[in-house]
């Protein structure tokens, strides 16, 4: 279809070829990440980093596509500038590009949304004045992604291309089984709470099967949505409530 953009996830990127009929990226939930845009020689591409993505990844992704042209990308008032600048600055080196010459615009918000075409650039975006196409498997491909930011080693996940040769693709897998990941809970002691979190309310959505156990501890405890809000207040001190909810979390029969 004419005049639309095509919607990329936290965590993914795409590529607009030459000839392609979409004109543009569209990208929302924006707050600790950049969205980067690159023109290179055929085609168009978006990535909407988190900053755990390969770097190599991005590079073989970026150079298939040859020469870049010019860059642009996005920050808010929560990217994690210093994490994203050294990376942006070794992919300047293996892309072949120069970082200072990329050009960027700030937006004044902890999160946001951003739309790119050729004709008006990388601008904020309110996602009802764009004609946009979703992904099917949004919020499979989006859960995965963020699973895989919570739970595989700094920057080393696969890139997940989310979009190329005028389709989506089909959504990417966990870097971990859920065994794997109870494992890495219950050895992390300081993150171990948000982590269960993040796997209660992201596992179902990436259609993983996720032990009831563990979602009943989390309700009990009000964490459902921590990974989010961080700890209720209650447990924020760490001290006999948090404690409780700690040992309680140990003894679930879910760690194999």
């Amino acid at each position: 279809m004419a005049n639309e953009y095509i919607c990329i996830t936290q965590g993914s990127a795409g590529a607009l070829e030459e000839g392609e009929s979409s004109i543009g990226f569209y990208t929302e939930k924006v707050q600790t990440c950049r969205v980067s845009v690159f023109e290179c020689e055929k085609a168009t591409l978006m990535v909407h980093d988190s900053g755990q993505i390969r770097i190599q990844d991005l590079s073989d992704f970026i150079t298939s596509y040859g020469e870049v042209m010019s860059v642009q990308y996005a920050v808010g008032e929560e990217t994690k500038e210093p994490l994203h600048s050294t990376r942006f600055k070794d992919l300047a080196k293996s892309v072949k590009f120069r970082a200072a010459d990329a050009t960027h615009i700030r937006i004044p918000r902890r999160i946001f949304a951003v739309a790119y075409s050729k004709d008006i650039g990388l601008v904020e975006a309110n996602p009802l004045h764009f004609n946009l196409r979703r992904d099917l498997n949004e919020t499979v491909c989006e859960a995965v992604n963020v699973l895989n930011d919570w739970y595989t080693p700094s920057q080393t996940i696969p890139l997940n291309v989310q979009f190329k040769e005028g389709k989506f693709t089909p959504p990417p897998s966990p870097t971990l089984t859920v065994s794997q990941m109870l494992r890495d809970l219950r050895a992390d002691k300081k993150h171990g709470l948000l982590g269960a979190s993040a796997l209660g309310y992201y596992g179902p959505r990436a259609s993983l099967e996720i032990p009831p156990e563990l979602l009943t501890f989390l309700r009990k405890f009000d964490l459902s949505n921590a990974c989010f809000d961080g700890l209720p207040p209650r447990l924020k001190e760490r001290g006999s409530a948090y404690q409780q909810s700690a040992a309680e979390f140990a003894k679930l029969p879910i760690f194999g």
